[in-house]
């Protein structure tokens, strides 16, 4: 059957959607940054609008297109799938990202005019746990179960769906820790999220264990 290790790889490759800001005189550096991850994570997209001016409706709008466009991308790694199917695994994933625990806290100014934003982090060791639940799920599972997975996507998708949520209601955290990100103004100077940010950010809040690199010899191993 399919690696789960190549479904995870894509999961944690997320680009989340940044927004940029208007420039004002007393920008809120730590309020904006607060507003992008909670629109991201919590599906709180209020204060994400109006930093960004636009309407509530508009402002899920942007993020929820954007995260379908993900989902996307990782499911065309199994196959093609339903759209049931791809609806119910971005609600999968929707559950993943409400793990996500923050505090932001202050914001520096910088003398370029940027601001250096902390953010206090709990570590969910949901995708550490994913590989356990994959296992702990299938040894449950017939063999013809098993093997339908390998011919049909939407089955190998379900399966998926299924290891999220053993591992989301076995969550566990791990102690804060602090990461700093850059908020920046671009040539028109609107305010966002300096690129890369939120990877650091969602590979703080969600580690996971880096896949060993393959050697030349494992490479041509099955050739």
């Amino acid at each position: 059957m399919r690696k789960m290790s190549r479904w995870l790889a894509a999961v944690l490759a997320v680009l989340m959607c940044l927004g940029l800001t208007a420039c004002k005189k007393d920008f809120d550096a730590a309020g904006y940054t607060k507003a992008v991850l909670d629109a991201n994570y919590q599906e709180e997209y209020a204060d994400y609008a109006k930093f960004r001016d636009l309407s509530e409706e508009e402002a899920k709008k942007e993020i929820e297109e954007n995260r379908a466009r993900l989902a996307q991308n990782e499911l065309e790694g199994i196959g093609e799938v339903s759209d049931e199917t791809k609806d119910a695994y971005i609600e999968s994933l929707k559950t993943i990202e409400k793990l996500a625990r923050y505090e932001v806290k202050d914001a520096k100014k910088q003398e370029d005019g940027s601001f250096i934003v902390e953010i206090g982090i709990k570590s969910s060791d949901i995708y550490l746990t994913l590989g356990q639940s994959s296992v702990d799920i299938q040894a449950g599972m017939p063999e013809e179960e098993k093997n339908n997975m390998s011919q049909d996507a939407d089955a190998f998708a379900r399966f998926m769906m299924q290891c999220i949520q053993k591992s989301v209601e076995g969550n566990t955290y791990g102690e804060e820790t602090s990461v700093e990100v850059k908020v920046t103004q671009d040539g028109d100077g609107a305010y966002g999220l300096e690129s890369g940010a939120m990877n650091v950010l969602d590979k703080a809040l969600f580690p996971q264990e880096e896949a060993p690199e393959e050697t030349e010899e494992a490479e041509g191993a099955g050739e």
